[in-house]
């Protein structure tokens, strides 16, 4: 199957038939970083963290690009409860980020800055869960 994925991808034309799914590292080794494909709403990074991270700060203060492709946890008030989210993509004009989430494969845009402002976001360190740190407390309530 392996060998499959590998000739579709390497073939002449646009064309990348994959007999089984692949993340975007796969991707980027089949075909180049280059080439693989921008991170789109609603569909999760995946990238297994290879891409150096940024500092949390730099992302939606002065590089709110820097963000996507970064897992996040979300605070939640009315649950009580963090919720892990990947940032899929950032509108300029709104000044919003898109995030999905992995609980229930959902989609929210949030200003970013003002959550970071409330406390309500911890950066985590890439997407393998193994290696996130434990939930931070509650922030502080308004």
């Amino acid at each position: 199957a392996a060998d499959a994925a590998v000739a579709s991808a390497t073939a002449p034309g646009p064309v990348l038939r994959l007999v089984r799914p692949i993340d975007a590292r796969e991707l980027a080794e089949l075909v180049g970083p280059a080439a693989a494909p921008a991170v789109e709403p609603g569909v999760p990074s995946r990238n297994g963290g290879q891409a150096a991270q940024p500092p949390a700060a730099a992302c939606t203060a002065s590089d709110p690009l820097a963000c996507i492709g970064r897992c996040v946890r979300i605070y939640w008030p009315d649950d009580d409860a963090w919720y892990a989210a990947d940032v899929a993509s950032y509108d300029a004009e709104a000044k919003r980020h898109a995030l999905w989430y992995h609980v229930d494969e959902e989609t929210e845009v949030l200003d970013m800055a003002a959550e970071e402002e409330a406390g309500r976001v911890q950066w985590l360190p890439d997407v393998d869960s193994a290696r996130w740190p434990p939930p931070p407390p509650p922030p502080p309530k308004p």
